[in-house]
């Protein structure tokens, strides 16, 4: 079952959602428009089987953008679509501490610190409830 996800936004209406998927892993990888939960769902873990794991950006409509770190553990940074600040970054209440984590990031590895990395069912709900 998945961890229970807090966060201050509501539930994603899908009904009028727009969600546009960047694969910054695959320099050829052309943008996805993603149109329901199931479709993000199936994105989300066909990038998880992906050697090395990859980034990509999750840009809503709503005006904020998730770049995500996909792996058995990965990682989650929200912030406004413009680039603008703040950047956050998703933690949990017992980090996975240990090793760093790597993912392909336009053409090369990037090393996040270990104390960021998130269970993959928690990564998921976040992207479900951006």
């Amino acid at each position: 079952m998945p961890a229970k996800v807090s966060t201050n936004r509501e539930q994603l209406l899908w009904a009028s959602a727009v969600i546009r998927y960047v694969d910054y892993s695959n320099e050829r990888a052309p943008d996805r428009t993603i149109k329901d939960e199931a479709e993000l769902r199936g994105l989300l873990g066909e990038a998880r089987r992906q050697n090395p794991p990859g980034m990509g950006e999750l840009v809503h409509d709503n005006g904020f953008k998730l770049l995500v770190g996909i792996a058995g553990r990965g990682c989650v940074q929200h912030s406004p679509a413009n680039d603008d600040v703040p950047y956050l970054m998703a933690v949990i209440a017992d980090p996975l501490t240990g090793c760093d984590m790597e993912f392909m990031f336009d053409g090369e590895l990037t090393e996040i610190p270990g104390n960021y990395a998130i269970p993959f069912d928690v990564l998921e709900e976040i992207a479900v409830r951006q």
